[in-house]
């Protein structure tokens, strides 16, 4: 194959190589495989030192120790198995287990995923739920193929044994795309790291009042997280990067891997979080603020400590803009200037909405809120029916695409969320199907398809989940205080663990560097 390839067809062949890999025989009854990779992959595996040997996995957070604390002693394992959902609709967890699996126990499992896999991929398909015809042509279906690693090749490792074959392929298709850009630069190959951070969230989400305090909680969540892959979704679309450069994206927080020249990287990045903040000040009145930044490094970083330093150097500058938010705004806009107040609204307390457009919370409440809180009080309520949410640009949608209850608007995009699958043949080319928590293969029949893992976890009530109010009665019911608990955890120094939790060489127990590009996805 010639070197000339686009970032898509770059990614294609390093998954078509990694499942063939899982796979351990030949796919050739279902497709045909390249002889010899593109030199741009043999190059990214090459930088990464990973190899093809797909083997048991261990658990990368055995190998994590900060300079002032102990590591774990545990050498854990993770058990083969694919992941799915059980009875209730929650993805399975592949808790690590003591005994690391041998190699008979890895090829039981490749032998039996390979044949689910290979029909899967080689059968022509009805699949009823979503009203289309699946292609035999699966194998070029970058979606599929993208759900296929992350379905079956999470538990096994590649390359390395702390890294999962889906991490791996990830990073080598991450770093291959980084040089394919910089193939027509006459200045050495450098790679960037992009690195975004949404700050104000805790502020934006517990600012709330009693009266519907979970499904505000929850709808308040999970919107910053629309936010937040909408900003990825657009920084992805200006510098033409695939998904898998995104080497971190969740907790409002991005990392991107691109080998776009400085030049251009910094007009780009700069123009892109100027819109972003203006977006944010409209919306949240200064509550909200998106700091954006790059740091380089050389191509030969990405497997040692350090491309720790990058990491570092890029959230030093994050913290620099956090300390002078809105800066551009005071500069350039109005933000400043002398604005009416009214009466606020009493979950966020923002007081620049009419009185007129304050109305109740829900039914049956007192609680005058704004348009914003009673979208995220309605969005609360659906979250636990939500099957598929479809990004779009269409102002509205018909009927035949099934019951829409919630539509969310996020920087110029609308994500329409729906109870069940829509129809595949009313979603147009440039619109992207995200499933919840699905992992059942029938159901990636759409062109443009992605899975979102959600912690969308309750007890079963009236309303499909349980309310506070029937907690809180059950509790009565039991000779308890009426009352509910809530638990609010929080993860210290979670920086520090990516950017030097990984041993180097002189602190690595086996003499080597451990730290790695692959690893800290993994991590």
């Amino acid at each position: 194959m010639a070197n000339s390839l686009d970032s898509a067809q770059i990614v294609l062949e390093v998954f078509q190589v990694a499942i063939a890999d899982l796979l351990g025989e030949s796919l050739l009854s279902v497709c045909k495989l390249n002889s010899e990779e593109n030199e741009i992959i043999k190059k990214a595996r090459e930088l990464l030192g990973l190899n093809r040997e797909v083997n048991t996995l261990s658990l990368l957070f055995d190998r994590v120790k900060l300079p002032d604390g102990k590591g774990s002693n545990g050498n854990y394992y993770v058990a083969l198995h694919e992941i799915s959902c059980n009875s209730e609709g929650y993805p399975t967890i592949p808790y690590p287990i003591a005994d690391q699996p041998n190699q008979q126990n890895l090829q039981e499992y490749q032998a039996r995923i390979a044949t689910e896999i290979k029909t899967h991929l080689s059968r022509a398909r009805i699949a009823t739920e979503i009203k289309t015809h699946l292609s035999s042509d699966r194998w070029n279906d970058l979606s599929f193929l993208t759900f296929i690693l992350e379905k079956y090749g999470s538990c096994v490792s590649y390359g390395d044994s702390h890294t999962a074959l889906v991490d791996a392929a990830r990073m080598t298709a991450a770093v291959a795309v980084a040089l394919s850009q910089n193939q027509e630069s006459d200045a050495e190959s450098k790679f960037h790291l992009i690195a975004g951070s949404l700050s104000g969230i805790q502020n934006f989400i517990y600012t709330i009042s009693s009266d519907g305090a979970l499904k505000s909680l929850r709808a308040r969540s999970f919107y910053l997280e629309l936010v937040a892959e909408e900003i990825v979704q657009q920084i992805l679309a200006k510098f033409n990067l695939p998904r898998t450069n995104v080497i971190y994206a969740g907790g409002g927080n991005l990392f991107i891997l691109t080998g776009d020249r400085e030049n251009s990287l910094k007009s780009k990045l700069e123009w892109l979080q100027n819109r972003f903040n203006k977006w944010l000040e409209e919306r949240f009145k200064g509550k909200i603020f998106f700091s954006l930044a790059y740091s380089f490094c050389n191509k030969n970083d990405v497997r040692s400590s350090t491309f720790g330093n990058c990491w570092k150097s890029v959230i030093s500058e994050l913290a620099k803009q956090k300390s002078q938010k809105f800066c551009h705004q005071i500069k350039n806009g109005n933000l400043l200037d002398i604005k009416p107040s009214y009466q606020p609204c009493k979950v966020c307390h923002r007081d620049d909405v009419k009185a007129e457009r304050l109305k109740s919370l829900h039914e049956g409440s007192n609680i005058l809120a704004c348009p914003t809180c009673r979208k995220m009080f309605r969005l609360g309520g659906q979250l636990f029916k939500t099957k598929a949410i479809l990004r779009s640009q269409r102002p509205k949608i018909s009927s035949s695409l099934d019951k829409v209850d919630v539509c969310v608007e996020v920087l110029g995009q609308r994500y329409y969320l729906f109870e069940h699958l829509p129809d595949a043949k009313e979603i147009r080319d440039n619109e992207r199907i995200i499933l919840i928590n699905d992992f059942d293969v029938n159901h990636y029949g759409y062109r443009n398809c992605n899975l979102l893992l959600l912690g969308n976890y309750s007890q079963h009530g009236e309303e499909g989940f349980m309310r506070a109010e029937e907690m809180t009665e059950k509790a009565r019911e039991s000779g308890c205080i009426p009352r509910v608990g809530y638990l609010r955890m929080d993860v210290d120094r979670l920086g520090q663990i990516f950017a030097k939790g990984l041993p180097n060489k002189e602190d690595s127990p086996h003499n080597i560097d451990e730290y790695s590009l692959p690893r800290v996805a993994s991590l």
